[in-house]
């Protein structure tokens, strides 16, 4: 039997499983977690509170968490680097975890006094953004922390600014940037 057309002649029945799978295709997409793809690759080149350069080459080929904040965000990402760091058993072979700090607006004068309250452990080591290149780059909010799953090759896979710190979380996010890992990938910076 025959499907009868409609009033403009086209067929009912595959217009209403076109109209389905549209709208199937929406609920889907409005369900995804959201996700962020910045292109070209995270680029940096910023220096520790040590004096040490870190350039995100140093990253190819593996995924790394990046932890930004500003100054609105330092006690959070404090907390979250602590906790992403303490979570892997080793940090051989862990995820590498970077913390940035969103420096800009930081009077020259006052640049050493502000890089001597950043902790002295060097396994704790912050990137500086001085001038905030990286932080406008990547649309950070200055007063909120940040926290980024860039993948292997060096695009933003995830992104989130968390109201507070939440260990199921943060095992989430480890396991996420694992299954990003290619096989057999291992060790960290530095």
């Amino acid at each position: 039997m025959r499907t009868p057309p409609h009033r403009n002649g086209w067929p009912r029945a595959p217009a209403v499983v076109a109209l389905a799978c549209a709208l199937a295709l929406l609920a889907g997409a409005a369900a995804a977690p959201p996700a962020t793809r910045v292109d070209p690759p995270v680029e940096f080149r910023l220096r520790d509170q040590f004096g040490r350069t870190h350039d995100a080459a140093d990253y190819r080929g593996r995924p790394m968490l990046l932890v930004a904040a500003g100054r609105g965000g330092r006690a959070a990402g404090t907390a979250w680097g602590g906790m992403l760091r303490g979570l892997q058993p080793d940090s051989a072979t862990g995820v590498p975890v970077v913390a940035v700090a969103d420096l800009r607006g930081v009077p020259r004068l006052l640049r050493r006094v502000v890089r001597g309250r950043f902790p002295e452990d060097r396994r704790q080591a912050v990137l500086l953004d001085w001038d905030g290149a990286l932080a406008r780059r990547l649309a950070l909010d200055p007063e909120r922390c940040t926290l980024l799953l860039v993948a292997p090759d060096g695009g933003v896979e995830w992104r989130t600014s968390p109201a507070a710190v939440d260990t199921a979380a943060a095992r989430a996010l480890l396991a996420r940037a694992a299954d990003l890992a290619p096989a057999g990938a291992a060790g960290s910076h530095r």
